[in-house]
């Protein structure tokens, strides 16, 4: 395999030594995002960026995702500004 900036569909799965199905598996389900790791030319087939699927194969995107999604999903609230419940304290 030539070491050229893009690569075919048929490229990229012997390069991740996985089927032309399961790449398109991949298209399809998400994993492998159009215009993060292959774009598709007008009137042509999708061509992947080689440094995209390399990042993805080891595993270096995950990493820098996470790092970039940290504190999502969490809720960061002020309690100071939520008023006191009554408690054990008052009796009750």
């Amino acid at each position: 395999m030539n070491d050229t900036q893009y690569l075919t569909t048929g490229e990229v799965a012997a390069l991740i030594r996985k089927t032309l199905k399961t790449v398109r598996n991949l298209m399809s389900r998400g994993v492998f995002r159009d215009a993060v790791h292959y774009f598709r030319p007008r009137g042509s087939t999708p061509l992947f960026k080689r440094d995209a699927v390399i990042q993805w194969v080891e595993g270096r995107e995950a990493a820098q995702q996470a790092g970039n999604k940290r504190n999502k999903g969490h809720c960061s609230v002020d309690l100071s500004l939520i008023p006191a419940t009554r408690g054990k304290a008052d009796g009750l």
